[in-house]
């Protein structure tokens, strides 16, 4: 959000890094200058995987540390307002890796009654804020029937 009521939320409300937690300074969006330099960044075939049912897969950070914290906190904490970090994260890595290579955005619904129980629906917003970035529409293909034991 910009204008006056951004400085106004910045003020009350400052922006913190979604992996460490610092207050991010002039020029910082999302994630801090250390978190930049330390974090486990993915690149080149490292970033990819193929496997039996699908053609390509890419990540822009390995699955550890601080990486798997922030995902925890935004998956089990409510910290909900991480999905627009993470959606410039992933269209990121869908230009660097899936460039013209990709039928559409979709996303794996939870469950009503895990829904309710949390508040929100991480994948959907991470899906939606990935797609914004890349001037896309998430596109719902999957409804949840049943609700199912976490897999966590």
């Amino acid at each position: 959000m910009s204008g006056p009521v951004g400085v106004l939320l910045d003020l009350l409300f400052p922006p913190k890094c979604v992996f460490c937690g610092r207050l991010l300074t002039s020029g910082e969006r999302d994630f801090c200058a250390r978190c930049q330099r330390e974090l486990p960044w993915l690149e080149g075939p490292e970033a990819e995987q193929t496997g039996e049912f699908f053609t390509l897969c890419a990540s822009p950070l390995a699955y550890r540390d601080q990486v798997r914290d922030s995902i925890r906190r935004y998956k089990f904490k409510g910290r909900q307002g991480y999905h627009k970090a993470y959606g410039r994260l992933v269209a990121q890595c869908v230009h660097d890796h899936l460039d013209g290579r990709w039928d559409l955005i979709t996303w794996v619904p939870l469950s009503d009654q895990r829904r309710r129980e949390r508040g929100y629906d991480q994948a959907f917003l991470l899906a939606s804020a990935a797609a914004l970035e890349l001037g896309e529409v998430a596109v719902e293909t999957l409804r949840k029937g049943r609700n199912t034991e976490a897999q966590s």
